[in-house]
């Protein structure tokens, strides 16, 4: 019993520290946690959390409104964030105003729940009198809106879409050029069946498109990605219901006033015809409407999409057998202009392949155009009910940008057997739309609905050719199937009245025309009425058409015929740039000899008899500028200068070695090299560019000098 109990002495000593109970102490701890808990969920309770109360709770009289500033100074110290309906609004510092995506077929989409997170002080939210409503929203209508706290006060503005809402932040200015930059993007989807709410991407953006490239509202390509400890991944997603991708497409629509033609093509074609190919290969894309803020700033309606992927068309990076190429100049037949490299003039690879892929192409066309008479083997390259598709399709629509450009191209090698698909691209010149001198963008209705868009020439225009009377009726026979059902009548306006619906129920329209200073009052007031007529009348020009087609065939070259890239691109650049100094430098003297041009075609798979035959160096410098001059011009010559637009050319053989001068109206231009292989450019004794001579890997190289800097605006080699 003695040894029990000084155990039990023994054992409240270990556990008493300085008089103090280890378990009193242990109590302490917890209830000093407990304390802290209770104050940090109390602190986020006042300044994070307003209760998410419903907005209706936080609408107030406009006397009620004034009277919460009488007695406040205003500020602009707030930092804050305004939730509706567990969405963070995005904010336009600018112009002061938060947009709100109401959520589609939420039964308290119009009453939301509210909460406030402020990062300063403790603040509440009230809004004038308005409530949300469908009128609100179709007017572009804002509602007043104070933020307060017991001294200060600050407002701003709300307004309301029912489209979905994409923020992007970069890294830096998006510049003017292809180069990509870090992003980061957060897209709300209202939809009712959406299954995100919210996507959330670091990536890269850079700008894209052709005439609209420059516009101050860009275009821009978006690529997700995510990031591990060491490295970063593409991040595949899918928007908006839209297949998983990690590269995705945000078209502006500028060249279009009512920014419905590309869109609503884009997927009419999808639609219509895009698994009409023996393979069923999905030869489609799809758009949807979004609007965008960009940095902190309204950017406006944009469509977001994506282009041909290779899951979609079976195609890949080691598949060497199927390429998707893609043309994107309006050149409608020969010649071809083909690099050293392999690659041909206006065409890219969309499917990831290196330029050797292009061998494939160039057989292609080859085998094609020898037995563009023999129908059973020109019919045995193609699919007849895709090129039928295609050119029905770019007929009604108008598509003069994509009769010979904006064209996919799928070809497909089976042991030697070729299978060709086409698919369009980017329709924003259509249903009227023309070039104009007068704007980059073009013009809206310049065409009338009976104007016709052929696809009359390259290999489209021969399978029409060899039995134009089974083209034509297979062409009767697929249009009056596919008017029938998608583009009949009530389909057609169940589509448009869907896309008007979604421009400008939405209040999307009227914001787009305040941020991008669009002046047409009539489309404000009558939609897209005059679009759905001139649609309407197309149809009834195609009905007409192909009961009596008219297919008014190009005069095409005998046979086909390719030259060289390189020469034409360097000539190109030479001669179509007007109120610049520019320079050619030729390093390889070869490529003015014309055998030396033979052989090189021989080289990559070209027959003899297919080479252009004034398609040299020296022939096409010809084509382009002073014939007379440049056939005087010494075979050991590497250098030719042009000043200005049309100037004197001049010539020199020891420029680069630094001996000789050449006399510019602007003054002497000099080149000074030095042992370390640099070289610098003079004008006048004044340094205006230096050249590291030493990894001179080109053949060809045009300087473009802008004439009022004299600085080197762009350099291009071959």
């Amino acid at each position: 019993m003695w040894k029990d109990i000084r155990a039990l002495e023994f054992s409240k000593a270990q556990n008493t520290v300085g008089g103090i109970s280890m378990s009193s102490k242990r109590q302490r701890i917890i209830i000093c946690l407990l304390f802290v808990g209770i104050m940090l969920f109390f602190i986020a309770y006042v300044f994070s959390d307003k209760h998410k109360e419903p907005f209706t709770e936080h609408v107030v009289s406009e006397d009620e409104y004034l009277a919460l500033m009488e007695d406040r100074i205003e500020t602009d110290e707030f930092l804050y964030s305004i939730f509706m309906d567990g969405q963070e609004l995005i904010y336009d510092s600018e112009e002061n105003f938060y947009l709100y995506s109401v959520s589609e077929g939420g039964l308290d989409s119009f009453n939301p729940s509210i909460q406030i997170n402020s990062y300063s002080s403790s603040v509440d939210i009230m809004f004038c009198e308005k409530e949300i409503s469908q009128d609100l929203m179709l007017q572009n209508e804002s509602m007043d809106f104070i933020v307060y706290d017991k001294t200060r006060y600050q407002t701003a503005h709300l307004k309301f879409t029912s489209l979905p809402v994409m923020a992007i932040d970069t890294d830096e200015e998006i510049p003017y050029t292809r180069d990509e930059i870090g992003m980061h993007m957060k897209l709300y989807d209202n939809g009712a069946d959406a299954k995100e709410k919210l996507s959330v991407s670091d990536g890269f953006i850079h700008r894209r498109g052709k005439s609209s490239f420059m516009n101050p509202k860009g275009s821009y390509k978006l690529s997700l990605t995510r990031s591990t400890a060491n490295s970063i991944h593409s991040n595949r997603m899918s928007l908006l219901g839209m297949p998983s991708d990690d590269d995705w497409i945000l078209t502006s629509m500028c060249a279009d006033d009512e920014r419905v033609r590309d869109l609503f093509c884009t997927n009419l074609w999808a639609e219509s015809f895009a698994l009409d190919n023996r393979d069923s290969i999905n030869l489609g894309t799809e758009f949807k409407y979004i609007e965008v803020f960009l940095n902190g700033r309204y950017s406006g309606i944009y469509a977001l999409g994506y282009k041909l992927r290779n899951e979609q068309i079976g195609t890949s990076e080691e598949n060497k057998d199927r390429v998707l190429y893609f043309k994107q100049d309006q050149v409608p037949y020969a010649p071809f202009y083909v690099s050293q490299s392999g690659s041909v003039n206006n065409f890219t690879i969309e499917s990831g392949q290196k330029d050797e892929s292009f061998t494939m192409f160039r057989d292609f066309l080859i085998k094609a155009y020898e037995c563009r008479d023999n129908k059973d083997e020109l019919y045995s390259l193609i699919d007849l009910d895709n090129i039928v598709d295609i050119f029905l399709y770019i007929n009604f629509i108008q598509g003069v940008d994509n009769t010979f450009c904006n064209q996919y191209l799928l070809l497909d090698n089976q042991d030697g057997n070729y299978r060709l698909l086409y698919a369009p691209w980017d329709m924003d010149y259509s249903f009227g739309r023309y070039f104009s001198d007068e704007s980059d963008l073009g013009e809206a209705y310049v065409l009338s609905p009976e104007d016709m868009s052929l696809i009359n020439a390259g290999i489209v225009g021969n399978v029409i050719r060899v039995d134009q009377e089974a083209f034509s009726e297979k062409l009767r026979e697929k249009y009056l199937g596919i008017r029938a059902t998608t583009w009949s009548d009530e389909h057609i306006d169940e589509l448009i009245g869907m896309y008007e619906d979604e421009l400008f129920s939405s209040g999307a329209y009227l914001r787009e025309c305040d941020r991008w200073k669009i002046a047409d009052t009539q489309i404000k007031e009558a939609r897209l009425s005059r679009f759905r007529s001139f649609v309407h009348d197309r149809l009834l020009a195609m009905d007409k058409f192909v009961e009596n087609p008219d297919y008014q065939f190009l005069d095409e070259e005998e046979i086909l015929t390719f030259g060289s890239a390189e020469a034409y691109s360097a000539a190109y650049g030479m001669f179509e740039r007007p109120n610049n100094v520019r320079l050619l430098q030729i390093n390889d003297a070869r490529m003015l000899d014309y055998n030396y041009y033979i052989e090189s075609m021989n080289s990559l798979g070209v027959p003899e008899d297919m080479v252009k035959t004034d398609g040299s160096l020296r022939d096409i410098l010809c084509s382009f500028g002073d014939t007379a001059f440049y056939w005087e011009i010494p075979e050991d010559t590497d250098v030719i200068v042009i000043e200005g637009d049309g100037g004197e050319p001049m010539s020199s053989a020891s420029f680069f070695s630094g001996d000789d001068a050449i006399s510019l109206s602007l003054g002497n231009l000099t080149y000074h090299p030095d042992e370390n292989g640099n070289g610098t450019f003079l004008l006048d004794d004044e340094v205006i560019y230096t050249d590291n001579n030493s990894s001179q890997d080109y053949s060809l190289r045009v300087f473009l000098f802008d004439p009022d800097s004299l600085a080197v605006k762009s350099i291009e080699e071959w």
